[in-house]
């Protein structure tokens, strides 16, 4: 630097790294003694160890983001993977009380009888426990009905109600025992769903595949007609079957929905 006469420099160091240099320079004739330099020396520790650490903690801090957008990214993921599934369990549930021509199947169990009578009545506390999605108790003619909702993997299928004497204190490990039963019958609900449908779907598939076996057996077209008239009326319970072959005219094929 122009005007200087004397000066010092000093390495940065952090943790025995160099991670700088502390120039000094002074315009003054005397020279730095040795207390100065000494000074100095302790500065330029102070120093190096004030940058190191800021450096750090901005490389943690950095560090630290990047975990906090990852793990946001994953919950985002995961969010997305539950809504995808509760709705595939809605879709499911959705068509196989279709499939039944149902929109509530339900039980009652009679105490002295202990036999299931069908049922498709839901009483007003059992829609209030799918309401509020939660325990609910209810007190009515000297007896008290405790509700669970039938949860699987956070959607609600439907709800299950205890009738006990109102005399009878229900205590907090009843209410867990229930909790866990309720548990156990959605995912017995569920797996008893989907063996249902999948025997459905593979007699569909045998059906069709019986058809077309009797069909590509058939020698001519007539038969291959009444045939396939007769097997569509077995199959989709048809009470008429039209099929129509046009002779002078070509229709391109079209997509076609379900």
């Amino acid at each position: 630097m122009p005007g200087t006469t004397n000066g010092a420099l000093l390495p940065l160091l952090y943790r025995e790294l160099v991670i700088g240099v502390l120039d000094i320079q002074s315009v003054g004739e005397r020279r730095i003694d040795a207390s100065e330099r000494e000074l100095l020396t302790l500065i330029a520790l102070h120093l190096a160890t004030t940058i190191g650490n800021t450096r750090t903690l901005e490389s943690i801090q950095k560090d630290v983001k990047q975990q906090q957008d990852i793990i946001l990214r994953q919950r985002n993921r995961l969010r997305q993977i539950e809504q995808t599934e509760q709705q595939a369990i809605v879709t499911a549930w959705t068509d196989y009380l279709d499939q039944r021509d149902q929109r509530i199947i339900g039980f009652d169990v009679n105490e002295m009888s202990m036999q299931l009578i069908p049922t498709d009545y839901m009483p007003d506390h059992m829609r209030l426990a799918l309401e509020r999605n939660d325990v609910t108790t209810y007190e009515q003619d000297n007896q008290q009905h405790v509700t669970l909702p039938i949860q699987l993997r956070g959607q609600t299928l439907g709800a299950a109600s205890f009738t006990v004497p109102q005399n009878r204190p229900i205590t907090r490990r009843q209410v867990e025992i229930m909790r866990n039963v309720i548990q156990r019958l959605a995912l017995a609900l569920d797996n008893k769903r989907l063996f249902e449908q999948s025997q459905s779907q593979a007699l569909r598939e045998s059906k069709a595949n019986e058809i077309a076996s009797l069909l590509l057996s058939s020698t001519d077209t007539d038969t291959v007609l009444r045939l396939a008239a007769s097997n569509f009326n077995d199959a989709l319970g048809a009470v008429q079957t039209k099929i129509q072959l046009f002779a002078d005219a070509v229709y391109p094929a079209q997509e076609q929905g379900v």
